[in-house]
């Protein structure tokens, strides 16, 4: 049986039955001191212990309890068993573990450290929790733990970040794209209902378009005009175009006979009819 023996404040042990009892006779333990050994649910005292019941009955049946250093708290008689971290008498060494998470998690922004940060982090704390006090660094490596966990998801949501902005990007040209060949149709539609008022002729300008034709007149402001055509003139001239191409070097360009598309390049001049001599 291995027994673990309280005395002065100190968790002393393990120590063998047989060695127990000689460090008794020496007077190093008293019959008052508690101990524990496996499969006791409490410290108790030594003398209650088989093989440590004293010859004759002492005078002083009473525990005493030997004063407690005020940095250590020793259990009493009924509090739960098992060794106390940290006071065996045993120099507390760093884990190597948790230094290495510690440093990991300074570099977790580069994922692969964060990473490591982590599964060193774990491994030191188990060891630490295995070793009943002699190995330390359980501060380091839960730092490196929440280190390597932040590193880890900062670096996954710049991916996410840098797979989505071209798609938000993208998404926002097509609208600018779409916005504009709605404005190139209504400007289309005004110029067409101006030449059947007069007799087929486009109008000399964007600007007299509105209010009539054309209620808003910012819309014709982005665009562009060829003046001086008519209804009989080619169908596939360029009445309108915008003056900004969008990211694939195109404009929106309406032709008269009232289609809207997006062409690359600049529209060249209109083919104008021959005047009548």
């Amino acid at each position: 049986m291995q027994l673990y023996i309280m005395r002065g404040g100190e968790q002393l042990g393990p120590f063998s039955s047989e060695e127990a009892r000689q460090r008794l006779a020496n007077g190093e333990f008293q019959l008052t001191d508690l101990a524990w050994a496996e499969g006791l649910a409490v410290w108790v005292p030594l003398s209650t212990l088989p093989g440590f019941a004293p010859v004759r009955p002492l005078e002083h049946p009473s525990i005493s309890v030997p004063p407690v250093p005020p940095e250590r708290v020793s259990p009493a008689v009924g509090q739960s068993p098992g060794p106390v971290p940290g006071a065996t008498g045993r120099a507390v060494k760093s884990s190597g573990l948790a230094i290495a998470s510690l440093v990991c998690g300074f570099f977790s922004f580069l994922l692969l450290p964060g990473i490591a940060a982590i599964i060193c982090g774990y491994k030191a704390r188990s060891m630490a929790k295995k070793s009943f006090g002699t190995i330390g660094g359980n501060g380091m490596a839960l730092a490196g733990i929440i280190m390597g966990y932040a590193g880890a998801a900062a670096v996954l949501l710049g991916v996410v970040a840098a797979l989505l902005l071209p798609v938000f990007a993208g998404a926002k040209a097509n609208a600018r794209d779409e916005q504009a060949l709605n404005s190139g149709k209504l400007i289309g539609i005004a110029c067409r209902m101006y030449a059947f008022d007069h007799d087929g002729a486009f109008p000399p300008n964007l600007q007299v378009l509105s209010p009539k034709y054309l209620p808003n007149p910012q819309i014709a402001l982005g665009f562009d005009y060829f003046p001086g055509q008519h209804e009989d003139d080619s169908r596939e001239n360029v009445i309108v175009f915008s003056k900004l191409m969008n990211r694939k070097n195109q404009r929106v360009v309406v032709h008269a006979d009232g289609w809207v598309l997006l062409e690359t390049g600049t529209p060249s001049a209109p083919v104008l009819r021959e005047s009548p001599h």
